[in-house]
């Protein structure tokens, strides 16, 4: 009787890992969608309404939810108070704060490309904010082709992996 429960167990929770993993790259979408979003803001701030990089923050932090609008808000403080330090500075210290939710990869390029945003031209800050757009864009695509596939392929692995867990216990 406990060896038969134990072995639904242990498929259940392996089967809910590939699951997991699955919800996992769907939310990676999701992140990936709000970044998008939030950049586009920021050029047309910059471009339509010829805002300053740190009041096109400002704006975009009022329209973007938590953790993004504490994130502008505080690269935005930190330009208009901190002297000597730069935009890509500040930009790559205050990103660590969002690698918990947006991932290394997206940290490292989302760095990237505010470190190249310290241009006095308007039109080369928005190019290289529509630039990453256009990153997240690509990698977002990719996630969207390849999200049924690879859920497949989660949810079996931890069928297969339940299921020879419990052969082996058996």
């Amino acid at each position: 009787m406990f060896k038969m429960i134990g072995a639904v167990l242990t498929l259940l929770s392996s089967s809910a890992l590939g699951f997991c993993f699955c919800e996992e790259l769907v939310q990676k979408q999701g992140t990936l969608q709000k970044l998008m979003e939030m950049m586009e803001y920021i050029s047309g701030r910059i471009l339509v309404e010829c805002d300053s990089l740190s009041d096109a923050f400002r704006h975009t932090a009022e329209r973007v939810e938590e953790p993004y609008a504490a994130f502008l808000h505080q690269v935005s403080d930190r330009m208009g108070g901190e002297e000597g330090i730069t935009l890509s500075r500040i930009w790559q210290e205050e990103a660590q704060h969002l690698e918990p939710v947006i991932g290394r990869e997206e940290t490292e390029e989302l760095s990237k490309c505010m470190g190249q945003t310290g241009f006095s031209d308007k039109t080369q800050q928005s190019g290289c904010l529509r630039q990453y757009c256009e990153y997240l864009r690509k990698k977002t695509e990719e996630i969207e082709r390849t999200k049924a596939e690879k859920c497949k392929v989660y949810k079996a692995i931890g069928i297969m992996a339940g299921a020879l867990c419990v052969i082996i216990l058996w």
